[in-house]
């Protein structure tokens, strides 16, 4: 069922991200959270959780960071697992969540290539195909030495071309890290590149973890929290137009 889901849901992601509907449904979704009392607001418009994690070596030393609500900051841990590895401590804290929690895993920069190419805007909705084909004209590597993703960028009226913000990294670099954090018990949503610094740490916004390794979606949250929107819409209806 989830497979079918991601089929379909994909494809109108990738579109939906960098359409200017998207632009609109965020202010829109903004003013209308406003419109609703405060005691009601986190139950009918409950946030998520990113946590960043980069900078595993050999001896297990890493920086974790906690980001909600636009707001990143250093990860705090309770003091019931005070003593216990990171790994632990970041698992009891995505179990103990209230609210649905990402893991992304920051790649440095320096391990991973770059390209900012220009595209057709013909091809605008079917980049991942001709990427597929074409990646060698891009980058000095083939599709079976490297996994990748791209950043579509803004098309301007009347132009032939659109930026893509291309980023590839060698399957090894990605394959220690996927090994690394499964290992320890750690569920991975997202696989991002760290174009911050260590103390400041900035996404890049693309994602190269493989669909298959990364945390399901918890679509009957998703259902849920759906039906609270409408409830909270209907509610609104009443009370503008009694």
């Amino acid at each position: 069922m989830t497979n079918y889901l991601e089929k379909i849901t994909d494809p109108l992601n990738q579109w939906y991200q960098t359409s200017s509907s998207k632009a609109f449904f965020d202010w829109w979704f903004t003013e209308l959270k406003q419109l609703v009392p405060e005691k009601y607001r986190e139950n009918l418009f409950p946030d998520s959780k990113e946590i960043l994690i980069s900078h595993i070596t050999a001896d297990d030393e890493v920086t974790i960071w906690h980001q909600y609500q636009g707001k990143l900051q250093s990860l705090d841990f309770d003091d019931s697992v005070t003593d216990k590895e990171w790994w632990h401590k970041l698992n009891h804290f995505v179990a103990s969540s209230d609210l649905e929690t990402a893991v992304t895993y920051l790649i440095d920069e320096e391990q991973v290539l770059n390209r900012e190419i220009a595209m057709p805007v013909v091809v605008a909705n079917d980049i991942e195909s001709v990427l597929q084909y074409e990646l060698d004209k891009y980058i000095p590597f083939s599709a079976e030495e490297v996994v990748y993703d791209f950043r579509k960028g803004a098309i301007e009226e009347g132009s032939e071309k659109f930026p893509v913000l291309l980023t590839a990294v060698k399957k090894q670099v990605l394959k220690e890290i996927i090994d690394e954090t499964e290992a320890k018990g750690v569920q991975l949503s997202a696989v991002d590149v760290n174009v911050g610094t260590a103390n400041e740490p900035e996404v890049l916004g693309v994602n190269l973890l493989p669909k298959e390794s990364r945390k399901k979606k918890d679509w009957t949250n998703l259902k849920w929290h759906v039906g609270l929107v409408v409830a909270a819409v209907l509610m609104l209806g009443f009370v503008m137009f009694t």
